[in-house]
């Protein structure tokens, strides 16, 4: 499995010459995202899992909740975070 590359709230949109962006931020406001730390520029393709919701905004679409992002080389994956698993000891 691969390492996830970042974890946030993600916007994916299309520039005015086609060009898809998938940026990774800290919040959405109104439809997009702020404190962008990492984006991935025309990735080649962008596998969504079923898991993860988007919502539409003014310049493409969101997540709703953070996700993990990671670019495997031939897609860019956005998946949903897994907390069923925990560090703490019991």
């Amino acid at each position: 499995m691969p390492i996830p590359t970042d974890r946030g709230l993600v916007a994916i949109t299309k520039d005015a010459r086609g060009r898809t962006a998938v940026m990774v931020g800290t919040s959405i406001t109104d439809g997009q995202v702020d404190g962008v730390y990492a984006m991935h520029v025309a990735p080649k393709q962008i596998v969504v899992d079923p898991a993860v919701r988007l919502s539409a905004g003014e310049h493409g679409q969101f997540t709703t909740e953070p996700v993990e992002v990671y670019d495997s080389g031939n897609a860019v994956q956005i998946r949903a975070l897994d907390a069923t698993a925990d560090l703490r000891r019991m």
